[in-house]
């Protein structure tokens, strides 16, 4: 598709006509027209000889052919032929046609727009810059002839597919003038005359008439072009540029300093939240990604083009091509240093009144010095921080994170993290505040890896020095403890992180609104902490609150909202509530994936939450290849030993113990608990789950001893790590109790382990839960076994008889069988004959024939007992029925 080179003009001068008229060119049969704008028209051309081809053939309106213009045009247009560059479209030939209009004959170039290119095949930041590079390089070539271009936007920069890669060709040459013209026709002459190029893109001395126009009104428009590109925004909002009319937006763009890109991608999030994620998905990232890759260098970058004061620029596209290098190379950027020299001279500028009074006054002078140098002072110091730590930035957090090391043996690399983190107090020890981001950085990148430990060292020793800085209510002060309890939690030092946590929560409630990012990030983490103290339907109940907040605030592709819905299903999967669940995550699943990829970390975390949920539901064979799946690919990406591969693998033995594949479960735990105990000790609630995961399997193997040891050993060890009443020990009692009862007879030994699981899991979960239902009914089963049927009745009722209750058919037939028979015990024959001959039926229509000929042996005995002889021989018959072949 050929693109017209001119088509999204906004001339400040007179509107081009509607219909241009054709051109009448010796030698060229006009084919049509491409586009028209505010300095002419481009038709599509074949040219008759010598060669035939196809050219494009730009006509300047007519307007413009001033004399003077007439004059220079001849020596341009043979300066222009010289440009050779292969990424500008050559300028075969240039003259007046027969009605007097000036032209241009210009290859005709295939592509789409720049900008339009990088958002229909979603490119990267990266490799937009890229691509800068090359429209940098083009118009380098230019300046080198001594032509500029004048007139650079995106539809001036095609884009096409050559051998499998982009390459770009800047176009539309056709108002470019020479460098060294001092007699060049100006591009403004006031209110009312004709602006010649493209209003939005055009540098401010562009617009007040000077003769000394240079190179660097090119470095102004690539500066555009690159915000762009970058954030898909103009730095001033186009619609009200266009509203407020020329006059006004001539002004804004002489006057007006320009956001800071990341700035603008916030302020553009806030107003129109389903396009600003487009946005930021056409770079492949949220919109808080978007401004996090943008912010501090870029920013400067794009800043430092864009600047008024054409000294304060780029001294070229090569300069400006260098800097963008550096970034791609994770180098501190020029644009920085000069950031402090443009601010020092801009100060100067603004403040030249009063320097000059203070100069008079001798008092005021010496006050003014000494404030004037605390500030620069301080600013400087600032620049300097970010340069000094962008190196340590970049070397720490590129070496091991998951997405760089895929998956390769990252001890070499870790041997050297542990050395860089500790010369921070050597590289740093004259900055406590600039110490303090190292130590913040090397906490992430520890984080990453799963070192909680040496994370939670380096964040409380950032926080020394961040709170010994800033007050209490200070946003660092909070940001910092707010990743301090975080940190704790994943240590499993849950009453630690409570107090901080509800504090950073409450006072960024008063300073910022419910409904701020990082007050809506506190929430989070309050329904975390909730969950990690089992108070799951707290839990549950915050992250439903986060949830529906985030989505309208930040939407649903943003990762904090992603992430908080993750974590909802995941508490909904522990309380039973398995639809939910699981529609939440096929949800989060599918926009991770459009937006990042089904092997991206957190992707891979969601989909291990989904295949947990799944065999919940009992779809094991789902399950079991989702876990399959999982495993690998966090094996890849994270390494062998990461946390979340080797939850991962212990999720997938459980599939292999629960399909009766024993052995393939047990070889899986006993190789991932060592991992577990390097990593994070043997008291650690990771550890201590495998544990328990593979006394279960042992269980299951007739390996009761050693299944008991190792329970009894968990229990202790939660008691002591986690508390009484967390679920990981309640479930720990459950095991235990089970095996009492079910595997070694003795039933005795099991009711205090299934009395405290069943009141735990009441308070924890709630007693409609399937967890705390069934502690309860096997409990009150044993305990009619031994007579104690008050106790068994006040347990098992609610569950035999509400239906509402959602119970597995298995764990329903216990508890009506248990109902009946402890009202038979109390007393309530007839009661208790109606529920066992309801259990009868619900054993009979699960094909459960033993269980049926059970229950019918109890109620001939409850029958003969009562003196109902023909009851009694009635369900005499029944226990006598031939089992089924």
């Amino acid at each position: 598709m050929t693109n017209d080179i001119s088509q999204d003009l906004w001339n400040a001068g007179e509107p081009s006509p509607s219909t241009p008229q054709p051109p009448m060119l010796d030698g060229l049969r006009v084919i049509r027209l491409l586009g028209a704008g505010g300095g002419g028209a481009v038709w599509l051309c074949e040219q008759q000889g010598p060669l035939v081809r196809q050219v494009a053939v730009k006509v300047m309106r007519s307007v413009l052919a001033g004399p003077r213009l007439r004059e220079r045009f001849e020596s341009e247009r043979r300066l222009l032929a010289r440009l050779d560059h292969p990424g500008i479209a050559k300028i075969f030939d240039a003259g007046e046609s027969q009605d007097g209009a000036l032209y241009f004959i210009m290859e005709l170039v295939q592509g789409d727009p720049l900008v339009d290119w990088c958002d229909q095949h979603r490119l990267t930041i990266e490799a937009r810059l890229a691509l800068m590079r090359q429209v940098a390089s083009a118009i380098q070539h230019a300046h080198s002839k001594g032509i500029i271009h004048l007139d650079l936007k995106s539809s001036n920069i095609l884009v096409r597919e050559v051998d499998g890669a982009p390459v770009v060709k800047v176009i539309d040459f056709g108002i470019a003038r020479l460098t060294e013209d001092a007699d060049a026709v100006m591009t403004s002459h006031g209110d009312g005359a004709h602006v010649v190029g493209t209003l939005e893109y055009m540098a401010p001395e562009q617009l007040t008439g000077t003769r000394q126009l240079d190179t660097r009104a090119d470095i102004y428009s690539l500066g555009v072009v690159l915000y762009r590109v970058l954030t898909g925004l103009m730095p001033f909002d186009s619609r009200l540029m266009k509203s407020s009319g020329t006059v006004e937006a001539q002004r804004v763009i002489r006057e007006c300093e320009a956001p800071a890109p990341s700035d603008r991608v916030r302020q553009a999030h806030g107003v129109d939240l389903a396009s600003a994620s487009e946005r930021a998905a056409c770079r492949q990232l949220t919109t808080s990604q978007l401004v996090r890759a943008i912010q501090g260098q870029l920013d400067a970058v794009v800043l430092r083009c864009l600047h008024k004061q054409v000294n304060d620029r780029y001294a070229s596209c090569d300069a400006l091509s260098a800097d963008i290098e550096r970034w791609l190379n994770f180098e501190p950027v020029l644009a920085r240093q000069a950031s402090q020299r443009v601010r020092l001279s801009k100060f100067a500028r603004r403040n030249r009144v009063s320097l000059t009074v203070a100069a008079v006054v001798a008092s005021g002078l010496i006050a003014g010095t000494i404030m004037m140098a605390y500030g620069l002072a301080q600013a400087k110091r600032e620049l300097a921080r970010a340069e000094r730590l962008h190196a340590f930035n970049t070397q720490m957090m590129t070496a091991v994170t998951p997405e760089v090391a895929k998956g390769m043996d990252t001890r070499l690399l870790r041997l050297i993290f542990d050395q860089s983190m500790g010369e921070i107090e050597t590289r740093y020890g004259d900055d406590p505040i600039l110490a303090a981001d190292a130590h913040g950085t090397a906490s992430m990148a520890y984080r990453s890896i799963g070192e909680y430990a040496k994370a939670l060292e380096h964040i409380e020793r950032k926080a020394v020095a961040i709170e010994a800085a800033y007050s209490v209510d200070d946003a660092r002060v909070l940001d910092v403890r707010n990743e301090i309890a975080c940190v704790l939690l994943m240590n499993g030092r849950v009453d630690q992180a409570a107090p901080i946590f509800e504090d950073v929560l409450a006072r960024r409630r008063v300073a910022l609104g419910e409904n701020d990012s990082a007050t809506l990030a506190s929430l989070h983490n309050l329904a975390w902490l909730r969950d990690e103290q089992s108070r799951l339907k707290d839990s549950q109940e915050i992250y439903l609150d986060a949830a529906v907040r985030k989505r309208i605030v930040l939407g649903i592709e943003h990762e904090s909202t992603l992430r908080t819905l993750d974590n909802l299903a995941e508490v909904q999967r522990r309380l039973g509530k398995l639809a939910e669940a699981r529609a939440v995550l096929e949800e989060t699943i599918a926009v991770r994936t459009r937006l990042f990829s089904a092997q991206a970390p957190d992707t891979l975390l969601a989909r291990n939450n989904l295949a947990m949920v799944t065999k919940s539901q009992g779809d094991l064979a789902f399950a079991e290849g989702l876990f399959g799946e999982i495993v690998s690919d966090m094996d890849r990406i994270f390494g062998s030993d990461h946390p979340y591969t080797l939850i991962a693998q212990n999720n997938l033995a459980s599939i292999y113990r629960d399909t009766k594949r024993l052995t393939e479960a047990q070889a899986i735990y006993e190789a991932i608990i060592p991992a577990f105990e390097r990593r994070y000790g043997p008291d650690a609630k990771t550890t201590l789950v495998a544990r328990s995961n593979l006394g279960l399997t042992l269980e299951k193997q007739g390996q009761h001893s050693q299944a008991e040891a190792i329970y009894i050993d968990i229990i202790t060890r939660k008691r002591r790590a986690l508390g009484d009443k967390a679920e990981s020990t309640l479930n720990s009692l459950h095991n235990l109790a089970f095996l009492y009862t079910n595997s070694m007879n003795r039933p005795i030994d099991a009711i205090p382990f299934w009395r405290e699981a069943a009141t735990g899991y009441k308070e924890v979960f709630g007693e409609r839960s399937p967890k705390a239902a069934g502690s309860a009914i096997s409990l009150a089963r044993l305990l009619v076994d031994q007579g104690q049927s008050k106790d068994a009745e006040a347990l098992v009722q609610m569950y035999a008889t509400d239906e509402s209750i959602e119970l597995p058919a298995a764990m329903r037939l216990v508890a009506t069988t248990t109902h009946g028979r402890a009202l038979a015990q109390l007393g309530d024959i007839a009661g208790g004959m109606v529920w066992l001959a309801k259990s009868y039926e619900l054993a009979k229509k699960a094909g459960d024939e033993k269980e049926a000929r059970d229950i019918a042996g109890k109620l001939a005995d409850i029958a003969l007992d009562a003196g109902d002889a023909e009851s009694a021989d009635k369900w005499t018959q029944a226990r006598q029925s031939p089992a089924p072949n």
